[in-house]
C-alpha cells in the first residue's frame, strides 16, 4: 500500500480524525500473526474470533492505529471507530483502487476461480506487471487486501472473487469496480446455500452489472446459462469453450507422461505444465480476457508455458514405487470431480498405466447430494479406472453407483468411511506403476491421504 495519513483514512472510512493524524500508514493489517509493523489494524469480528481481543497485540506490534467499533480502554494506539470494520476495509479499498487508471479483471464462477484467475495474471505477464489475489483471497476479507496491495508499479488487477450468498459478489465488484469480468462455469457449488442452479448464475452475475459499457464479459459459452449470462450484459460479450462457435476454441487435449497438458486454442498450440483437461478450457478463458487487452494469442500461448498451477489443484507428485498421484484434494464439486475423472479417463485409455480414484465426499450440496454423488459414480465407471476407492459416508453413493455398473460386481471398488481411515489403509491398495487421483471437498481433509501415499513402505502391500 502506498503511504496514507490516518487522517486521510479516518476521511475514507467515516471516523473521527485521530489526535495524530499526520501519522502514516504504510499498509493494512487483520491478523496480528502475519505482522503489523506501521500497518492500520482492522478488529474485525468472526464466527471464531473478535479482532478487538487483538488491538494490544497489534500496538505491541508496530501497528499504527486500529479501526474499531467501539471504544477500548488502554489501547495503546490511535483507534478509529466505525459502525462496521468490515464495511471500512471494503470503502478503504474501493478508494484507494481508484486511484489506479488501470485494467482490473474480476474472475468468479463455480469452479475455475483461482486457476483461470493465476492463468490470467500469466497470460498478460509479458506486458502488464499484475496484481493479483494471493491464495484464496477472494471474499470480503481477501479481495480489500489484494487491492490494498496494489501499488504504481502495477499496470493490471486480476481479482478472484468468491460466493456465499446473494450480494457478496456485487458488494465485492462494488469495491473493485471491474474493466473486465470472467464467469468460468455455473454449477452446483454452494447450491445448498442458494437452493438452485438458476439462483447461483444469479449471484455470479451481479458482477456482470458492475462492469461498464465499454468493458468486456467472458463467458462460457458451452455453459447451459451462457445465455442467461449473455443477456445480462451490457458491454461486449466473448466467449470461450470447447465448441466451434466459442470465439476462443479449446480443443484435442492430450496428457502426456511428462505431465504436461498439450491441446490448442483457435489451432494455435498449447502446452501448460500440469495434467487436466479442465486447464484447456480454463487458458481459453483466460486468453479470452488477455487477448482483449491487446495481448496476441501466440504471446499469451508463450506465457502459459510457465504457468504452475496452486497447491492441491491437480499437482503432480512422484510417490515412492513409480507411483503418480494426482493431487486435487483442495475441494471439490459435482462438476470439477468430472472434469478431474474425464482426465484420469484420458490416462487410462492409452493402457499403460493402471488408474486409480481416490474420491472423498462433495459438501453442500444439500438435496441434490445423493444424485450427484449417483452420477460420479456413474462418471467413474465409464473412465476406465482399474480400481475405485471412495472416503466418506456421501462418498459411499458414488461406490455403489460404480458397483452397479461394474460387470462382475464390486471387486476393484473399496470403500471407507472416513480420511483417518483411508490414509491408513490406502497404500495397500496402490501397485508399482499405478497412477492415483485422490479429490474431495475441503472438509475432507483428503490431502493426509496423498501424504499417507508419499510416504508409504512399497514392502507392506497386501499380497493378493
Amino acid at each position: 500500500m502506498q503511504p496514507m495519513t490516518l487522517a486521510e483514512i479516518a476521511q475514507v472510512i467515516g471516523a473521527r480524525p485521530p489526535e495524530t493524524p499526520d501519522v502514516v500508514a504504510t499498509g493494512v493489517c487483520t491478523d496480528t500473526r502475519q505482522g503489523s509493523a506501521g500497518s492500520v489494524f482492522f478488529a474485525l469480528r468472526g464466527e471464531r474470533s473478535d479482532g478487538h481481543a487483538y488491538v494490544h497485540q497489534a500496538a505491541a506490534g508496530g501497528a499504527v492505529a486500529a479501526v474499531v467499533e467501539r471504544e477500548l480502554s488502554d489501547a495503546r494506539l490511535p483507534l478509529l471507530i466505525v459502525p462496521d470494520a468490515f464495511r471500512a476495509l471494503g470503502d478503504l479499498a474501493r478508494s484507494y483502487l481508484a486511484r489506479f487508471a488501470i485494467p482490473r479483471i474480476a474472475v468468479t464462477g463455480s469452479v475455475g476461480k483461482t486457476t483461470v484467475r493465476a492463468m490470467t495474471a500469466c497470460a498478460l505477464s509479458g506486458r502488464y506487471t499484475v496484481c493479483q489475489s494471493q491464495r484464496n483471497h477472494n471474499n470480503e476479507i481477501g479481495v480489500p487486501l489484494t487491492a490494498l496491495g496494489a501499488g504504481p508499479e502495477h499496470t493490471a488487477a486480476v481479482m478472484e472473487m468468491a460466493m456465499r450468498g446473494t450480494g457478496q459478489i456485487a458488494y465485492l465488484a462494488d469495491i473493485v469496480r471491474p474493466s473486465a469480468a470472467v464467469i468460468t462455469n455455473i454449477g452446483l457449488s454452494h447450491i445448498e446455500l442458494l437452493g438452485s442452479r438458476e439462483r447461483i448464475a444469479e449471484a455470479k452475475a451481479e458482477v456482470l452489472g458492475a462492469l461498464p459499457e465499454d468493458g468486456t464479459a467472458a463467458l462460457p459459452k458451452d455453459d447451459a446459462f451462457y445465455a442467461f449470462l449473455r443477456d445480462r450484459c451490457r458491454c461486449s460479450v466473448v466467449t470461450f469453450g470447447t465448441g466451434p462457435d466459442a470465439d476462443y476454441q479449446a480443443s484435442q487435449p492430450r496428457l502426456g507422461d511428462d505431465g504436461v497438458t498439450r491441446f490448442t486454442i483457435n489451432d494455435h498450440p498449447f502446452e501448460v505444465r500440469a495434467p487436466g483437461v479442465p486447464y484447456a478450457i480454463n487458458a481459453a478463458a483466460a486468453c479470452a480476457v488477455a487477448c482483449s487487452l491487446g495481448v496476441p494469442l501466440e504471446e499469451a500461448a508463450d506465457r502459459l508455458r510457465s504457468f504452475i498451477p496452486a497447491d492441491m489443484r491437480m499437482v503432480v507428485r512422484e510417490a515412492p514405487g513409480c507411483v503418480t498421484v494426482l493431487d486435487d484434494t483442495y475441494n471439490a464439486a459435482p462438476d470439477s470431480m468430472l472434469a478431474a475423472l474425464a482426465s484420469l479417463a484420458l490416462l487410462a485409455a492409452r493402457g499403460r498405466r493402471r488408474t486409480v480414484a481416490v474420491l472423498g465426499d462433495m459438501k453442500e450440496l444439500g438435496e441434490h447430494s445423493a444424485a450427484a454423488h449417483t452420477m460420479v459414480g456413474e462418471s467413474a465407471e465409464a473412465a476406465g479406472l482399474g480400481l475405485l476407492v471412495t472416503v466418506g459416508s456421501e462418498a459411499s453413493r458414488i461406490a455403489e453407483a460404480a458397483s452397479r455398473l461394474r460387470p462382475g460386481g464390486p471387486s476393484a471398488v473399496v470403500q471407507f468411511s472416513g480420511t483417518e481411515e483411508a490414509a491408513a489403509q490406502v497404500g495397500a491398495l496402490i501397485i508399482p506403476g499405478d497412477v492415483v487421483l485422490v479429490k474431495g471437498s475441503r472438509a475432507m481433509g483428503m490431502e493426509r491421504i496423498v501424504t499417507a501415499l508419499m510416504q508409504r513402505d512399497t514392502d507392506t502391500r497386501v499380497p493378493e
